[in-house]
């Protein structure tokens, strides 16, 4: 007789027996280990995005003074012989038209243009001190989305290589548990079918990892400046935005460029439903997620809070170019006798 089947002539039956039932038992363990494993990493997603207070702590800022219609700015000959045409209309959309005018009108050297001065001078200061502000809270909301969806993305790494893990320790496992019970002479109708086990758990595994939904997580955002340049999905266009300062809205929904131009509100709609993220997707996912990014909130996967994210990004350079606007009118200011 082989010295393969006299090795261990000692251990009946029985042992044998038992020794198998150890063996898959232990494999039992393992898979109750990873499913586990699961449930616990997809309680930690089920907790909602902690709030981040990225809104300003006061009321929006309103214009400093009325905005003058199209034939009152043509017949005030005193402001265009001053000012060009690009920087006085945009000095008209932020409410600063009055007190340019008064400026220009007041006497040289006298008192009453010294205080207009100062006063256009604190006009400017409030609208560059109000951008500023704008894009804080703006970049605070692109930080925010990036934040919670790099969260998302760690817990994914983390389930790939935990999956890889096991499936790596169960493949070896199977090979000792299969390999003992050949040298225990257990008959191949039984430790064949462990083998076979293991390899179809750490198969399974593999799978899990590559095929796994992606984890999602509760992000809410009620104040949301990316519903004033949605408005146009969402409901009818109002004149007043919900989360903007008026003289924000009034330079992002002003033409640019010649006549007939596209807002920049306009453009960077056009660009997020057509060329940019969301013009790859089809009609019905696209809707979604224009009602999820421009809404109060919902569930989000990480490759949607990278979008939002974006779309934040995006706004927020276009607000920041009014800063150039308003160099340009200061500089003309200060340029005045």
């Amino acid at each position: 007789m082989p010295a393969a089947m006299t090795s261990f002539p000692f251990l009946s039956a029985a042992r044998r027996w038992r020794a198998a039932a150890g063996a898959g038992f232990a494999l039992l363990a393992w898979l109750s280990g990873c499913v586990v494993a699961q449930v616990g990493a997809s309680r930690a997603l089920d907790a909602p995005a902690a709030a981040v207070a990225c809104a300003p702590a006061e009321l929006p800022y309103a214009l400093p003074g009325p905005v003058l219609t199209a034939p009152q700015l043509a017949a005030d000959t005193l402001l265009r012989r001053h000012f060009t045409a690009p920087t006085l209309a945009a000095a008209n959309r932020y409410g600063l038209a009055p007190a340019l005018h008064q400026l220009v009108a007041a006497p040289l050297g006298s008192l009453a243009r010294l205080s207009a001065r100062q006063r256009v001078g604190e006009q400017l200061a409030a609208l560059a001190l109000l951008v500023g502000s704008t894009t804080a809270e703006l970049d605070c909301e692109e930080e925010r989305a990036d934040q919670v969806a790099d969260y998302l993305l760690d817990q994914a790494a983390r389930r790939i290589r935990r999956y890889t893990l096991l499936a790596i320790v169960l493949g070896a496992l199977g090979t000792v548990v299969t390999g003992g019970l050949a040298l225990l002479e257990v008959r191949k109708s039984i430790y064949r079918p462990v083998g076979i086990a293991f390899g179809l758990a750490g198969a399974a595994l593999g799978l899990l990892s590559l095929y796994a939904p992606d984890a999602r997580i509760s992000y809410a955002h009620r104040r949301n400046a990316l519903a004033d340049i949605g408005l146009v999905d969402l409901g009818p266009v109002t004149t007043q935005p919900r989360t903007l300062a008026a003289p924000v809205w009034a330079y992002l929904t002003a033409p640019a460029g010649a006549t007939g131009a596209l807002s920049r509100r306009e453009a960077l709609l056009h660009r997020w439903q057509t060329t940019g993220e969301l013009g790859a997707r089809s009609s019905a996912d696209r809707q979604r997620l224009l009602y999820l990014l421009f809404g109060r909130g919902g569930t989000y996967a990480a490759s949607e809070l990278q979008m939002r994210a974006n779309f934040y990004d995006q706004l927020e350079s276009s607000v920041a170019l009014l800063k150039q606007e308003l160099t340009q009118l200061a500089a003309q200011v200060a340029a005045l006798p």
